[in-house]
């Protein structure tokens, strides 16, 4: 099993059913295959066996929902816009400065 972060929510209007009935239908799975999901305020986890977590990201993610772009991909990895170092942006110390 792996663990997916998906960024709907409680906010989206779904409540545990609604959520799972959701993600079943976009990617064509059976529920089976799901483990654990954590349906919080303005994310989501979902634990999903490791051969089916592919096609669940494929099937939702850059899909919207309420007017909202879904952004799914494994809970352990960052999303691209947060890296930092692989984006050539570095970091100076305030007191290598001039003013």
């Amino acid at each position: 099993m792996v663990r997916l972060f998906i960024n709907v929510g409680q906010k989206d209007g779904f409540y545990k059913a609604s959520f799972l009935q959701f993600i079943l239908d976009a990617s064509e799975l059976n529920k089976d295959v799901l483990g654990r999901i954590d349906l919080k305020e303005m994310n989501s986890y979902i634990e999903i066996d490791k051969k089916s977590a592919r096609q669940m990201i494929q099937a939702l993610d850059g899909k919207k929902v309420k007017g909202r772009q879904i952004r799914i991909n494994p809970a352990d990895e960052k999303p691209a816009w947060g890296k930092r170092e692989e984006a050539g942006a570095e970091r100076t110390s305030r007191s290598n400065r001039r003013w």
